[in-house]
């Protein structure tokens, strides 16, 4: 194989995503059938990017949303949503497991402009 082995080819690869897509700060939507390999290609785009000294958060939106709840009745929105500003990347798994309206707390468009967001649905957005 030209160019290294089958290894350093996908390391190359995955660096390379990062960097654009955390450069420009552009998000990505991963959707597909549970099984699929979403959450296994997040860590790895995750990791790529530690490796390139980024900042990672990997949160499951079934807990985000349960600490989500708690900051709201706790009237701490702002500063939970703070804490999401030191991060390079924030990767949202399990986005089509819950039942939740994003919209309800504001956070998606403070998600989506903050720093770059890696989503993993098994759910299509309509």
């Amino acid at each position: 194989m030209m160019g290294g082995s089958y290894r350093e080819v996908v390391y190359d690869n995955m660096r390379n995503v990062v960097k654009k897509f955390i450069g420009k700060k552009e998000n990505i939507i991963l959707i597909g059938k549970p099984g699929a390999g979403k959450t296994h290609y997040a860590i790895a785009l995750g990791i790529s990017a530690c490796l390139q000294g980024k900042s990672v958060l990997f949160a499951s939106v079934p807990n985000l949303v349960v600490e989500l709840k708690e900051a709201m009745s706790n009237l701490q929105i702002s500063s939970y949503r703070r804490k999401f500003e030191k991060y390079n990347l924030v990767i949202l798994d399990e986005l089509g497991y819950v039942s939740f309206e994003w919209t309800n707390f504001g956070l998606t468009k403070t998600f989506m402009k903050m720093n770059p967001v890696l989503l993993c649905s098994n759910t299509n957005f309509q």
